[in-house]
Parts: structure tokens; C-alpha cells; sequence
């Protein structure tokens, strides 16, 4: 891509990216060839036909030649902390949960905090360079997703526009215990929920089920761990404030209480009966009316797939991963079945899930649901602002949102993989061009691939 002038420039001075093919991720809209777009002090002015199209003479022109421009991805799932670099101490950790307990106690004092703020900050870079404008920090130490949020949102660093949710909030023995704040009655619920909003978490998370990483038994992983009583505390508590709640949660009858307590998205999911589905698209409790579900096939892909041999996982691990992947899978599909809103998030930061490989998400859409690459653009773009509420702002290239784009080689309406190679990144008007990834050097070696295995298994 060339730039025909420099991208720096003083505040008000446009921006013109010219000779390109626009996706603007509403859906059913076509690819708009030879289009601009044209940015304005960190706003989108205009989206058009370059025909008859005029620029002011003093404009940054960036010519395109012929590249696609589409929405920056937004990942409603993911965790800051870590990379998504396979772990060869995981059945270590599995075995020594009171070590690791302790450790991440370490992580939130002191020089341990400056250590994981900088790897965060370096995950968030790596997601924004890959085409990612926008991610939901779903539970990372110390609120330093917020701390990260506010430095970006200054102009201190560079990286992704971040919605931030702190602590989460998890039941004594629960799933993530190591990582979050525990609560065992609606009165500590209440105390961590109002805590979390005090420090201006976007949203706020809470761990109602089991999980995978840190079952010790076959079927713990979805097992319900907090009460319908517990769950709808947190979800008053938060919505009296004006900020949703998420939860983990992988079962469902999880999904069930869950639903019952008035949460506002189920993060993972699960089979969806047909009774079920009034209670996501009408839930008087959720602070919008509805709930809306966000599965992260990509968490297991890796997990469920791969050899024990080469993930350092228990059998029991293993067999976990595949029951709950499977659960997602089916809930996605009724799930979109229904019309029920989806959001598209990865889990990045589980093992074999870097946060440089969502667009792989879309792949397993297409695969799983059958539906085109435009229509999974739509769902990781727009689709997704609107279930975490920042339709208004992002999620499209439309007139007077966010400048916040990707630029690929290729058509990727009409094959995802050119998705892979993102050549420049704009977040709120910022161009950066041929942004760099340092790539997981053992996921290249070991790719994941194991989408019909573990449909069938």
C-alpha cells in the first residue's frame, strides 16, 4: 500500500484512503468497488463510489491500489493476561491449583503488576495489528485491563479501544478461582459488584459454572456453581448502575439460571432447547429486555483436537473440552437459528488461542453454520458492537462512527484466509501501516485444524 503523503498531520486534517473495495459490514450490503473513504478527526465522513468524489488539495491521500477496506474485527471474548502460548506445565497447574493460587496472588502486588500490565499491553498491540479495533477483557488481574483502557484512551499507548470488566466474580471453589475475586452470598456479591463498578469496569463478570481449564472430574466443566439467587444479585446490582453483566457459562442448565437471573450475554454456551428461547429474546431481568449469547469455539479447538501428548493435558481435560465444544457448537446453531444476537468473541489467551488468530473465528462459522464470509464479517463486526452496546460508535464504516478499519490483499467475502495477512490498521482515525505480529512460534508447528473431528466426535 502506498502512501502518498504522511499519515501524521495536525488535528482536523483529513485523510482520503483512495482506490479500494469497501466492505462495510452491515449486512447484505455489496462490496463497493473503487470506493474512499475519507476520516476526519478520528471520524468516518464519507463512504462512496470514488466517482465525482472531492477531496480538499491539502488531504492525506493513502492509495489503497485496489486493497479491501472492511471494519476492524471486535472480539467480545478474550483475556489480556496471556498469550494463548501453549503451556507445557499444564497438567502441572491442573495437579498444584494451590500453587498457582499463590502465584497469581504474587501478580497482583507490586513489581508483578508492572510485569503483567506490560504483557497485556503487548497483547492488546498484538490484537489491534492483526486487525482487531475492539476487544471485551472478560477477567484479568488487578483491574489492569482498566488501568490499560484509560492509558489508551489518553493517547499514552497504542492499542485497541478496550471494554474492561476487572475482577470476576467467582463462587468459592468456582471456575478461575486463581484469577478472580470469590463471593459466597448475595451480601459479598453485592460488596465485589459495587467494588468493581467503583473502579469503572465497562462490564461486569461473573463465573456461574464450571470450566474446562481447571475441572478435576469428568462433567465438572458446566456443572452449576452459583445459585439463581447469586446471579440475579449481581445482575441488580449491576444494572441499578447502567452496566451489564456476562457470565461464564458452558451448561445448559447453567444457561437456565443464568437466564433466570436477568444476565445480559452467556459467554460460551450450550444446547438451546426449543423452551428456552423466550427467555434469551424476552428477559425482563437483563437491563436491555434480552440476552444475547457469545460462544468462543476457538477456546477448544486447540484442547479438544490436539494430541494429549502435544497439549500436556489430562484425558480428563481432553474429554472436558470435547463435550463442551460440541455443547457450543450446538448452541451456536440454534442460537442463530433463532435469530437470537450472537457475538463473536475467541477466549484468546487459553492455550493455542493467540490473540493474533481471530479471524480463524469466522472459519468456524462458516463451517459450523454453513453461512457465507460476508455474513461472518457482519457477525464479528457489527453484529457484535450491537450486543455490547457500541453499535453507535464502531462496528461499521459508516458516516460519523469511529475510523476504525483493516485493509487486506484479497476479497474476504469471498475467501476468509486473505484475513490472515492484514497490511494496515486504523483505530480512531490512526493509521498504522504494515503493522507487525510476533508470531507463537510452537502454534506454527502445531496449527489447529480439528473442525469435522470434533463436530463428529
Amino acid at each position: 500500500m502506498a502512501t502518498e503523503q504522511p499519515t501524521g498531520g495536525a488535528p482536523g486534517r483529513g485523510l482520503a484512503l483512495v482506490n479500494g473495495r469497501i466492505v462495510t459490514g452491515r449486512r447484505g450490503d455489496p462490496v463497493l468497488e473503487d470506493g474512499i473513504l475519507l476520516v476526519r478527526d478520528g471520524r468516518i465522513t464519507a463512504v462512496r463510489r470514488a466517482a465525482g468524489a472531492e477531496i480538499p488539495g491539502n488531504w492525506r491521500w493513502v492509495d489503497l491500489d485496489g486493497r479491501c477496506v472492511l471494519p476492524g474485527f471486535i472480539n467480545a471474548h478474550c483475556h489480556l493476561f496471556s498469550s494463548g502460548k501453549p503451556i507445557k506445565m499444564f497438567r502441572f497447574m491442573a495437579e498444584h491449583e494451590a500453587l498457582v493460587k499463590r502465584a497469581a496472588r504474587l501478580l497482583k502486588t507490586g513489581p508483578g503488576k508492572q510485569l503483567v500490565l506490560r504483557m497485556m499491553a503487548n497483547n492488546a498491540r498484538t490484537a489491534l495489528h492483526s486487525g482487531v479495533t475492539t476487544v471485551r477483557a472478560m477477567g484479568d488481574l488487578a483491574y489492569l485491563d482498566v488501568k490499560l483502557r484509560k492509558r489508551i484512551d489518553r493517547g499514552q499507548a497504542v492499542g485497541p479501544r478496550i471494554l474492561a470488566s476487572g475482577d470476576p466474580v467467582v463462587p468459592t471453589g468456582g471456575h478461575g478461582g486463581y484469577l478472580g475475586s470469590t463471593a459466597d452470598s448475595p451480601a459479598e456479591i453485592k460488596k465485589i459488584v459495587r467494588t468493581n463498578i467503583r473502579e469503572e469496569v465497562d462490564w461486569i463478570k461473573i463465573i456461574s459454572t464450571g470450566g474446562v481449564m481447571d475441572a478435576r472430574r469428568l462433567g465438572e466443566a458446566g456443572q452449576p456453581q452459583m445459585t439463581v439467587e447469586e446471579i440475579a444479585t449481581a445482575c441488580d446490582i449491576a444494572h441499578r448502575a447502567g452496566v451489564m453483566v456476562a457470565t461464564h457459562c458452558e451448561s445448559t442448565k447453567g444457561m437456565e439460571e443464568a437466564l433466570q437471573g436477568g444476565v445480559d450475554t452467556i459467554e460460551h454456551g450450550a444446547e438451546i432447547p426449543d423452551w428456552m428461547l423466550p427467555l434469551f429474546k424476552e428477559n425482563p431481568r437483563a437491563l436491555r429486555g434480552y440476552t444475547s449469547l457469545v460462544p468462543t469455539l476457538s477456546a477448544v479447538m486447540g484442547l479438544a483436537t490436539l494430541p494429549n501428548e502435544t497439549t500436556q493435558i489430562t484425558q480428563m481435560s481432553f474429554e472436558n473440552a470435547g463435550i463442551v465444544g460440541r455443547r457450543m457448537i450446538r448452541g451456536l446453531r440454534r442460537a442463530y437459528q433463532a435469530g437470537i444476537p450472537i457475538a463473536m468473541g475467541t477466549d484468546a489467551s487459553v492455550p493455542y488461542v493467540p490473540h493474533y488468530e481471530f479471524w480463524k473465528e469466522l472459519l468456524y462459522y462458516v463451517h459450523y453454520l454453513g453461512i457465507a464470509p460476508a455474513e461472518a464479517i457482519h457477525l464479528a463486526t457489527l453484529a457484535t458492537a450491537q450486543v455490547l452496546g457500541i453499535d453507535g460508535d464502531t462496528g461499521s464504516l459508516e458516516v460519523g462512527k469511529s475510523a476504525d478499519l483493516q485493509v487486506v490483499a484479497g476479497d474476504p467475502t469471498q475467501d476468509l484466509a486473505c484475513l490472515a495477512h492484514v497490511s494496515a490498521v486504523m483505530i480512531r482515525g490512526r493509521l498504522i501501516d504494515n503493522p507487525q505480529i510476533k508470531r507463537i512460534q510452537a502454534l506454527d508447528e502445531t496449527p489447529v485444524t480439528g473442525l469435522v473431528e470434533l463436530e463428529e466426535g
